[in-house]
């Protein structure tokens, strides 16, 4: 049996409106917690990496209420890597934190540029560390879709609400 292309939109509607839902669940249970501010970033063997407003990660959590910190705003997709000076520039509620995941080599080398990165006096300084909440994301946030969007939202959940449901 095949499937039809209106089978294919009413799935497609499904999912989105699953989707919607989920946000304005979160929004609902988050309540007067929100709004809050977040940032998500990649450790990568020589860099580190910040989501800024123009990328998919920062949309989704944008829809559920949960901002840049203001020294993110005035960065576009162009302005990712973020320099040990500047790390001030994540100091949010929430942190996400991902490791670049290549090959066995690159995967060792991010996980000590994150040993260094954790252990640095700047690092140590940020609101989300000293409140422990500091989140590990997989390296699906680097991807953009129904999934994605789905798998963030989980994340979401998971970290921000474990207590509420």
């Amino acid at each position: 049996m095949t499937r039809s292309p209106l089978d294919k939109a009413n799935k497609a509607q499904q999912v989105m409106n699953n989707y919607d839902g989920r946000i304005e669940r979160f929004k609902a249970v988050m309540g007067n917690q929100l709004p809050m501010t977040a940032a998500i970033v990649e450790v990568r063997p020589n860099v580190l990496i910040t989501y800024t407003k123009d990328t998919f990660p920062i949309q989704i959590l944008s829809k559920a209420g949960i901002s840049l910190p203001p020294a993110l705003e005035k960065y576009d997709w162009r302005s990712w890597a973020l320099s040990r000076e500047k790390l001030d520039e994540i100091n949010a509620d929430v942190i996400f934190i991902s490791t670049w995941q290549g090959s066995q080599q690159d995967n060792q080398a991010a996980r000590s540029a994150l040993e260094k990165l954790t252990s640095d006096p700047l690092w140590l300084q940020l609101n989300a560390i000293q409140q422990g909440r500091v989140y590990t994301v997989g390296d699906y946030i680097q991807g953009a879709g129904p999934l994605t969007a789905n798998l963030i939202l989980d994340d979401l959940f998971r970290y921000l609400l474990p207590t509420k449901l």
